[in-house]
């Protein structure tokens, strides 16, 4: 008597291989969805953490509610750059915390090169997840790229 793999030849490995490859596939991608990943959130725990206190410190007193600098209040800033509306007053923090244009040199109030990189790093990864996340939804992104510089 004949075995099958005598009898069909090459064809029994291959469909055995399909069918493994079928089951590892399914494996695979079963346990993920198919459709779009989940959508960014802003990262609202870090800032209460980290980056709240460090702007308590260094810009208040400047841009707070007793005096207001430029006219720019940073204790009222929403800190979600996903769904907030002070979306372009945080790029505007981005631009001078980058340029080491604030706290100014003649200011009494310093800011530590280390809490600078934090709210930098926090900042543009902000920015880059609601740029993200406006691009799936399918709308425009609004946010300036950064120059060479930055």
């Amino acid at each position: 008597m004949m075995s099958s793999l005598q009898r069909y030849g090459w064809r029994v490995g291959f469909h055995y291989c399909l069918r493994v490859l079928g089951v590892l596939a399914m494996l695979f991608f079963g346990s993920r969805p198919l459709t779009a990943t989940e959508a960014p959130k802003a990262n609202l725990e870090d800032f209460r953490k980290t980056i709240g206190p460090v702007l308590k410190a260094a810009c208040v007193g400047c841009h707070g509610p007793d005096k207001q600098k430029a006219k720019f209040r940073v204790d009222t800033l929403d800190p979600d750059l996903l769904k907030g509306k002070d979306v372009s007053w945080w790029l505007e923090v981005q631009g001078v915390l980058t340029n080491g244009e604030m706290p100014p040199p003649d200011s009494d109030v310093k800011l530590a090169d280390a809490d600078r990189v934090k709210m930098i790093d926090w900042l543009a990864g902000e920015i880059r997840a609601a740029s993200e996340a406006r691009r799936a939804e399918g709308g425009h992104s609004t946010f300036r790229r950064m120059t060479r510089y930055e």
